[in-house]
């Protein structure tokens, strides 16, 4: 989420305990801060480097990076911070669009907005009026200020957020200050990410946040803002959870396994944090674990579809469509979200709909990440086997269906397989 393109990342690295995932951090800077400036740097101990960074290799790597690497170590003064600094601000010299030509009123209306600084948040209304004053009257160009000023950090402004738009966040600190001063709490943490509004606002209220400041940050948290929490919908207390938090092993639920419909997105690299925002944007689709459970962990989440008629007498269990949605990883690393569903066959269908749909939506956030989907192939040998041929849908499956060829070859067994349409 603040994350923005044409900047500069400083990437602090405590070499004495190499746990860094440097193509993580390099691959999610590629996607979402464009073609920017990494610095590396290494805080060492004694003038040794235990992790090794090549910074040759990952130049290599990511070439449209550009990836830049200094070593400290900030338990002595020996000159190197203050070298650390210089280097800092000489990259950030030579950023791209530093010294590019702007409008001067824009100049003004930046240094309007810092002066208003310490409030924190305004209206979008009050922003128009701020343009207004010095001259620049066509709400999109309006707009195009807020969207560069927000590509470089000085403000958020979400603009393609419809529940969002109408705020102006003039200091970005504040609100990550904000959501991180909850995710870093140490009693979330021990209830696995549930938390009630009532306890919310209270640790809020120990940092100084006012009643209406409370509000706005719950807001922005929740579904579809930043998606990063849900309210639970069995509770009648105001209860939510964070998804981040939540415990890491799969419970133990019972699984109808006939002829389930199965679904496959694959990732050369996924970002963290596709599962938590499904589960949050899929919410009332939860499926319950007991009374007062929802069926999520970190990794993987079950949704129903029918929920509403699952009380009902009578109702068959094969009757009632489920969704699990798990987070997999395969032998050569290749991450993927697996996802099978029960039920009657044009529900399971819909719901299937329903999840692939969030999941596109997900995957513009961070940037249109490179994805693959893929269905497995329901050959004889493969419906025998543990791990099935996978077919690439849209390369393997519609375009022969657009083709009106309606048989494919399994990677696996050979044999020609009747494609469902």
């Amino acid at each position: 989420f603040f994350l923005t393109p044409q900047s500069l990342y400083v990437l602090l690295v405590d070499d004495r305990r190499q746990h860094t995932e440097f193509d993580y951090w390099f691959n999610i800077i590629r996607i979402l801060g464009g073609n920017s400036s990494i610095l590396v740097v290494l805080n060492e101990k004694n003038y040794k480097s235990i992790t090794n960074f090549s910074l040759k290799t990952y130049s290599e790597r990511y070439p449209e990076l550009n990836i830049e690497r200094r070593d400290v170590d900030f338990s002595v003064e020996d000159g190197r911070f203050e070298g650390l600094s210089r280097k800092i601000q000489e990259m950030l010299s030579n950023l791209e669009h530093v010294g590019d030509e702007l409008p001067a009123k824009w100049i003004l209306i930046r240094t309007k907005l810092e002066q208003l600084k310490g409030r924190n948040y305004i209206s979008v209304e009050e922003y128009f009026r701020i343009c207004d004053s010095h001259g620049i009257k066509e709400e999109d160009k309006k707009l195009l200020l807020s969207k560069y000023l927000h590509n470089l950090g000085v403000l958020l402004h979400f603009q393609d957020d419809s529940s969002l738009s109408n705020t102006i966040f003039l200091n970005p600190q504040w609100v990550v200050h904000g959501i991180y001063s909850i995710l870093s709490d140490k009693q979330l943490e021990k209830n696995n990410g549930r938390f009630s509004k009532t306890w919310l606002f209270k640790l809020w209220t120990t940092k100084g946040y006012s009643f209406q400041e409370k509000n706005l940050l719950l807001n922005l948290m929740r579904k579809d803002n930043l998606d990063l929490c849900y309210q639970m919908n069995f509770s009648h207390k105001d209860e939510y959870i964070f998804p981040q938090l939540l415990p890491a092993e799969k419970p133990d639920y019972e699984w109808n396994d006939k002829r389930n419909l199965e679904f496959r997105f694959q990732y050369p690299f996924m970002p963290k944090g596709i599962i938590p925002h499904l589960i949050v944007r899929l919410s009332s689709f939860i499926s319950k674990n007991g009374l007062d459970t929802d069926l999520v962990w970190q990794k993987g989440v079950v949704f129903i579809k029918n929920d509403d008629i699952r009380n009902k007498k009578d109702i068959d269990e094969e009757d009632l469509t489920k969704a699990e949605v798990i987070e997999g990883i395969n032998k050569d690393g290749i991450r993927s979200i697996n996802i099978r569903i029960s039920g009657l066959d044009q529900e399971k269908k819909e719901l299937l709909a329903i999840i692939r749909k969030e999941l596109f939506d997900i995957h513009k956030r961070f940037g249109n990440i490179l994805f693959y989907q893929k269905i497995p192939c329901n050959c004889e040998a493969c419906l025998a086997s543990m791990n099935p041929h996978f077919f690439d849908y849209d390369y393997e499956i519609v375009r022969r269906l657009q083709a009106k060829v309606f048989f494919v070859d399994c990677g696996k067994s050979f044999q020609k397989v009747e494609i469902p349409r």
